[in-house]
């Protein structure tokens, strides 16, 4: 909270010596402003929480009571909070090229990111195709896991983790067959 504080007055004082076209000139203050307004969301938020749950005696009961418009807007400060956190780190990528060692290293990385880049594009590329391709092949069955595209999508995801239904693939031969036949052209 004192980091945030300290950001917030050398913000303010930042935007007060340059003027209001000078500060907003700089590209970098607009994610200051984004950063500093997701860290006051998160802890109003988790203000707004202490307040709501003051009569409770423990965690344990707020988790499983009734009430589920408690830990809704617990689970959205963590978010508003993580969210931030990642900001003001990416924030430091700012100063590290003038580093001898750590600019070497973040030249390194974006380089390696170029790469893993173009590693999921394939990879999403060749999903999309095996997506089409069963879903294609399997509309003829009575098969739920393959039923349409997003199904198949969920499937194949999860399979690509090995937390897939291995019973997935299988099809009953008669259900097939007489689908089959029933959808030729004479």
């Amino acid at each position: 909270m004192f980091y945030v504080l300290g950001m917030f007055w050398a913000e303010c004082k930042q935007l007060w010596e340059e003027g209001v076209r000078g500060y907003f000139s700089q590209m970098w203050n607009y994610m200051d402003i984004t950063m500093l307004a997701l860290y006051t969301a998160g802890y109003a938020t988790e203000a707004v929480i202490y307040t709501k749950a003051k009569g409770i005696n423990s965690m344990d009961e707020l988790l499983h009571s009734d009430d589920e418009h408690i830990l809704s807007p617990q689970i959205l400060s963590k978010v508003l909070f993580s969210v931030a956190n990642v900001m003001s780190f990416a924030r430091i990528a700012y100063i590290l090229p003038a580093s001898e060692t750590f600019g070497q290293l973040q030249i390194s990385y974006g380089r390696m990111l170029q790469d893993v880049g173009k590693f999921i594009f394939i990879y999403v590329t060749v999903m999309i195709a095996f997506i089409c391709g069963l879903t294609s092949l399997y509309s003829i069955s009575k098969n739920d896991n393959f039923s349409g595209l997003t199904d198949t999508t969920f499937t194949l995801f999860w399979a690509a983790f090995g937390m897939g239904n291995s019973r997935a693939p299988q099809i009953e031969e008669g259900v097939a067959l007489k689908d089959r036949t029933e959808t030729r052209p004479l």
